[in-house]
């Protein structure tokens, strides 16, 4: 699999301080996430998502994707990982 710079970028931004600057609402979050990344991110992101939400196992590889990166915050087993990363795939 391999997973472009983009998905690494932004889960970095996504930081202890996080909600120190940026309101507590899931869509907000995603609008401070994809602003930190270039246009050539985002688009190899877009792309890449259009990719893994299309696989049945999405959640799944999503969250194990996301448990390698470097963010700050997690998610539990039970949250919604395809939501959260469709909201992402609409703001690119």
């Amino acid at each position: 699999m391999n997973i472009p710079e983009g998905f690494w970028a932004l889960c970095r931004r996504f930081h202890q301080d996080t909600f120190m600057f940026v309101e507590k609402s899931e869509a907000a979050v995603v609008d401070y996430l994809v602003r930190g990344l270039s246009a050539s991110e985002r688009r190899d992101l877009a792309d890449f998502l259009d990719k893994e939400l299309a696989r049945s196992d999405a959640n799944a590889r999503l969250h194990a994707m996301w448990k390698r990166s470097q963010a700050d915050f997690g998610f539990s087993e039970r949250s919604n990982m395809v939501e959260f990363h469709k909201l992402i795939r609409q703001r690119l």
